[in-house]
């Protein structure tokens, strides 16, 4: 049977009909007709609705010019708020040619504009998640189906999903070409019943568009525990991490530093799990040995660092914060840091020539706790190493007396004075009055007492000696013009009384 065309147009008000149609072939057997429309508009699928038969035996058949699609909405986990900047390739399977789809804004109701899709096999991945948020490894296919091959009597397109893990789209094309995978129908779900749920779903009302709902996760949060003076991780602290109000779970640094959740039994783990809009309390509970705990609490929210009202920080409550938060390719990343915890402080003699600057020996110093103490330390410098060092306890106050000068040296006029502190810093030095900076400018090479840190929590008082009979060269002019006056005073005033007596006895002889 030769084929029959009909062109719709304006003109004839979009209707036509074939007529005289013959119902049996030769042989008397019915006779099924077929028809298809040839070109449809671009981006226009024909759907075909057959109408009743008529009196005179007449059918209608009607075509329907239809856009089918998708569009994209990115949520969070368990939440209902849009992300933006995540970016999707679309895979034609049977063309095997891609499209590349982005979401736009989240203020935006809609993140996508609707993705048109003739009959056919897709096949949907996420290349790019939004910021902070990971990537889903999985595959969605999406295929539209015609139910009776564009039969005259009635040509209902229905929708198809399946949801595959591959290691790329070549191997998930290959699961869809061997078989074994269902398809399955789409649901018309209410929003409350998607949550937790990636994949497509049918629209209540327009049957030529399909809705696909993705939740993304959070990326994971790793923990790394150092220390403030070294830099270098710091293992035996102990945490609670705490989400909303839930009950907390401990978590312990390991020699790594990572702080290590027992999440699941005998299965622990460096990451921990955040969620979008919940706060979460991280709470140092233990600090490793030496150093001393920050005991307020953290508080994160979406990536974020906040108070406990879920408020963001300033730039100065951040500085203030021994935490620092980055997001990098494997996730969140927080380094907290612990201030060692306040130690005793020691302290060493070290002697010198006052007027050479070379170490000796032969003095003594006791080191005598205030007031009144009877524990006493005897330090002895020697010419090479100074003294041995001795303990400082913290808050005291200790006065050092130079009690034996080497032979042939002025000893120290006057104690040193000594207070340490509770805290870790290093004490405070006074004599003669006035407190000692430490020894960080090149004038104080010139100082009769000076001080200095040596070591770990060590502190070395230097002290020169003037031999006697000379004046110790001390870089200044010291007690030198104030003697060199009262010479001169005591000289003149010598020399006015012997005048004033051979005056005196000149005058008798006469």
């Amino acid at each position: 049977m030769a084929d029959n065309s009909l062109t719709l147009s304006e003109a004839n008000d979009w209707n036509g009909w074939f007529k005289d149609l013959p119902t049996r072939d030769d042989n008397g057997s019915p006779i099924t007709y077929y028809f298809t429309e040839d070109s449809p508009p671009e981006g226009y699928t024909p759907v075909y609705a057959r109408g009743a038969v008529d009196e005179s035996g007449n059918q209608e058949v009607s075509v329907t010019n239809t856009k089918f699609g998708f569009d994209i909405k990115k949520v969070t986990v368990g939440g209902t708020t849009p992300l933006a900047g995540a970016e999707y390739t679309l895979t034609d399977v049977a063309k095997h040619s891609d499209t590349s789809i982005k979401t736009s804004d989240a203020t935006e109701a809609s993140l996508t504009p609707m993705t048109q899709v003739s009959p056919g096999t897709y096949l949907l991945k996420e290349t790019k998640a939004p910021k902070g948020y990971r990537l889903d490894a999985h595959y969605y296919g999406l295929r539209l189906v015609s139910k009776d091959n564009n039969l005259a009597d009635g040509s209902d397109f229905e929708w198809e999903q399946i949801t595959l893990l591959a290691k790329d789209v070549i191997d998930a094309e290959d699961q869809l070409a061997k078989g074994g995978t269902t398809w399955r129908p789409l649901d018309k779900p209410e929003a409350s019943d998607i949550s937790g749920v990636s994949g497509y779903f049918a629209d209540s009302v327009k049957s030529n568009l399909v809705h696909f709902i993705q939740e993304d996760a959070m990326q994971p949060l790793t923990i790394t525990k150092i220390g403030s003076d070294t830099g270098k991780p710091l293992s035996g602290a102990e945490f609670s991490w705490q989400r909303a109000s839930d009950d907390s779970i401990g978590l312990t640094s390991n020699a790594e530093g990572e702080l290590v959740a027992e999440v699941i039994k005998g299965s622990p783990t460096t990451s921990l799990t955040l969620q979008s809009g919940t706060l979460f309390t991280l709470t140092e509970t233990k600090a490793p040995e030496g150093y001393k705990p920050y005991t307020e609490p953290i508080y994160l929210l979406d990536g974020k660092l906040v108070n406990n009202k879920g408020e963001p920080l300033s730039e100065d409550e951040l500085a203030d914060l021994p935490v620092k938060l980055t997001l990098g390719d494997d996730g969140y990343a927080l380094t907290f840091k612990d201030d060692p915890d306040a130690r005793p402080w020691h302290v060493k003699v070290v002697k010198l020539d006052a007027n050479t600057n070379k170490q000796i020996d032969g003095s003594k110093f006791t080191l005598s706790p205030s007031p009144g103490d009877s524990a006493t330390s005897v330090l002895t410098p020697t010419a090479t190493d100074g003294s041995d060092a001795a303990e400082l306890a913290m808050g005291a106050k200790y006065k050092l007396t130079e009690t034996q000068a080497p032979d042939g040296y002025v000893p120290l006029n006057g104690d040193i004075s000594i207070v340490t502190q509770t805290t870790d810093d290093p004490p405070a030095i006074y004599w003669q009055g006035g407190q000692l900076d430490d020894e960080k400018d090149a004038s104080a090479s010139s100082h009769q007492v000076t001080w200095h840190v040596t070591g770990d929590h060590v502190i070395t008082i230097t002290v020169k000696d003037p031999k006697k009979g000379i004046l110790p060269k001390t870089g200044g002019t010291g007690p030198l013009v104030p003697l060199i006056l009262a010479t001169m005073t005591f000289v003149a005033s010598a020399g006015m009384f012997l005048l004033a007596r051979t005056q005196r006895k000149a005058g008798e002889r006469r």
